[in-house]
Formats: C-alpha cells, sequence, structure tokens
C-alpha cells in the first residue's frame, strides 16, 4: 500500500529542500519517501512522491503527519491494487 505526495510548486525554492524536509519529517517515525516517476524532468511529475506502508492505519499516519506540512500540497493512501470483483 502506498501513500502518494504532491510537493508543492514553489519557484523560489529549491526542490531538494522541499523533499529533504519532508524526508525528515518522516525519518523518525521509520517511513522514508521516494519519487514516483525517478528522473522525470517534467516538473509536475518531479514533485510526486510515494511512501510504502503496511495497511490502512499506517496510511492515516502518514497523511495526517504529512498534510501539516507547507511543503506538501497534496496527499493521499492509493488502495491496494487487486483483481476487480
Amino acid at each position: 500500500m502506498y501513500v502518494i505526495v504532491y510537493l508543492r510548486k514553489n519557484p523560489s525554492e529549491d526542490k531538494g529542500l522541499s523533499f529533504n524536509s519532508v524526508q525528515s519529517s518522516l525519518a523518525g517515525s521509520g517511513w522514508s519517501i521516494a519519487p514516483l516517476h525517478p528522473g522525470a524532468e517534467d516538473e509536475d511529475l518531479a514533485r510526486q512522491f510515494f511512501v510504502e506502508v503496511t495497511d490502512a492505519q499506517q496510511g492515516q499516519m502518514v497523511q495526517d503527519q504529512l498534510s501539516k506540512l507547507d511543503e506538501v500540497e497534496a496527499v493521499y493512501t492509493k488502495p491496494p491494487e487487486g483483481p476487480p470483483s
């Protein structure tokens, strides 16, 4: 299960600093953030990240933590993938 994170567009701020701030926020809880589209040159794709979690409860905890950060524009838990029912 994944939590998808969109960082804010801020032309006056270094993207690396935003990422590092979010990463530092998660490090104390044992989670890490990674690019959703590694190496993407498109600005919109480059600000999309994910956090892997084991269940919906952890997903909600990550969402709650990241939604408080100014650097984060949006955050949501992606439902687990599976065959259609």
